[in-house]
């Protein structure tokens, strides 16, 4: 996500909020349930246009898978970016690896 950026992770009420946290840029993950499985990744903003997947709302094209190894989680998949419109872009392979501390 951010090379050397500082990892934060905190649990409440079946969720885990995962932030990589470098200003000005805060990305990061959220997941539900144990087993946990992904809610959204938030990649950031890349020339004008942000890369943020939902699972509930994603669309064709989009797809992330997630594997946890102890405190180690891997995301992986496709996101489509989007402008401050909401007008879709292009689709990019996106991979987050992140331990949590």
């Amino acid at each position: 996500m951010v090379a050397g950026a500082p990892v934060r992770c905190d649990a409440y009420e079946q969720r885990t909020f995962i932030s990589v946290a470098k200003d000005p840029d805060a990305r990061g993950l959220t997941l539900t349930g144990d087993p946990p499985a992904i809610e959204t990744v938030n990649l950031g903003e890349v020339n004008g246009l942000k890369f943020m997947y939902y699972e509930l709302l994603k669309k064709d094209g989009e797809s992330a898978t997630l594997t946890k190894d102890g405190k180690h989680y891997t995301v992986k998949g496709t996101v489509r970016g989007s402008d401050s419109q909401g007008a879709d872009g292009m689709i990019k392979p996106f991979r987050v690896d992140v331990t949590c501390p």
